[in-house]
């Protein structure tokens, strides 16, 4: 019973690491160090695959295990082809040093544009095989949110330009130096007729914020902010939402 609540411990540290990383770089340390503490494994390497190639992300190496910990550079047999199901794949790897030949295990991990695989040194029991397939999940999730997070703050700072060049438009009440692109001028100028309320929902709608976020920030009904919003669509010649903000950029 002790053990498996020291396992559970170890799971729950493992995840709390992997799911609190704040950039992809110390996301893809903080897999390999959750997967090795996990596992117990001497190594954990993370790798980008490119035919036979292994390029290195991030590596974690238990301090003072022997013999040295895996290394992309040193692996020198091809892997085993990608699998739908990301199941565990062992499979023998060799070395730069002869008759240095160890066992890992090999794990997919799903990505859209590129193949990515966890190695495991040594053989993983089927209890730590789920557990790191947990971690890997919650790794890839961690990253979708971190990209979110990236595109919502270039998208926050598109914002706060266009709003000082709608309102330079509003204060000028004429044409001044255009914005950088002609779709941000047009967009610009179609923003700068809008009423001073339904601009402040202008933004609130580009920064992603729905009906009752907007209501409550601006202390108006849900029906209010709906009929704004439809002048807002219907005077920026948008039909929807999504079209509105693609606009925008």
């Amino acid at each position: 019973m002790s053990a498996d609540r020291n396992h559970r411990g170890q799971v729950d540290r493992a995840v709390a690491t992997v799911t609190q990383a704040t950039d992809r770089d110390m996301l893809a340390a903080a897999l390999c160090a959750a997967s090795a503490a996990v596992t117990g494994a001497d190594s954990v390497l993370l790798a980008e695959v490119t035919g036979m190639l292994l390029h290195e992300i991030a590596r974690h190496d238990r301090t003072g295990s022997a013999p040295p910990g895996l290394r992309a550079e040193e692996i020198t047999l091809p892997l085993p082809p990608a699998h739908e199901d990301r199941g565990m794949v062992r499979h023998e790897i060799g070395f730069a040093v002869p008759a240095s030949r160890r066992a890992i295990t090999v794990l997919e991990i799903e990505q859209a544009a590129t193949r990515t695989v966890l190695l495991v040194e040594g053989t993983v029991g089927d209890e730590d095989h789920a557990a790191v397939l947990l971690l890997i999940d919650l790794a890839v999730a961690t990253a979708e949110r971190l990209d979110s997070e990236e595109r919502l703050r270039a998208q926050q700072l598109r914002l706060r330009t266009l709003s000082e060049e709608i309102r330079g438009l509003h204060s000028a009440g004429a044409d001044p130096a255009l914005p950088h692109s002609d779709r941000a001028a047009e967009f610009a100028a179609a923003a700068a007729l809008l009423t001073d309320r339904e601009r402040d929902i202008l933004e609130n709608i580009l920064q992603g914020a729905s009906n009752a976020a907007i209501a409550q920030t601006h202390t108006l009904s849900i029906e209010t902010v709906k009929t704004h919003v439809k002048h807002i669509l219907r005077k920026m010649g948008a039909v929807n939402r999504a079209e509105l903000i693609a606009r925008s950029g």
